[in-house]
């Protein structure tokens, strides 16, 4: 699993904090050490982050987000109480259908 990334990119240190919270092993790579014009080969929009999953890439860091909270649960982003239920619903619902995987 490989983050794309750069260090000033917010969105991208989210993703990289989630990572690190769930203790999921991932590569950083920086978008400044790809060939010119590979980043938008990778991910036409051309916007950061991007997680490369085997080849397959998760554009945007709430889809980015949703991905990991679906893929590795636990531990969870959210408790898992019923008063909390609704904040869940901030990370957008997601299916790999939908995603460039």
């Amino acid at each position: 699993m490989r983050l794309i990334s750069r260090w000033q990119n917010s969105a991208g240190e989210r993703v990289r904090i989630a990572l690190n919270l769930k203790g999921i092993a991932y590569h950083y790579v920086p978008v400044s050490s790809l060939e010119p014009g590979e980043y938008r080969r990778l991910n036409p929009q051309g916007l950061l982050p991007a997680l490369d999953i085997g080849g397959h890439f998760v554009p945007q860091s709430s889809a980015i987000l949703a991905y990991i909270e679906e893929t590795y649960p636990d531990p969870s982003f959210c408790p898992r109480i019923p008063r909390c239920a609704p904040r869940r619903e901030v990370l957008p619902p997601i299916s790999l259908r939908r995603c460039t995987l």
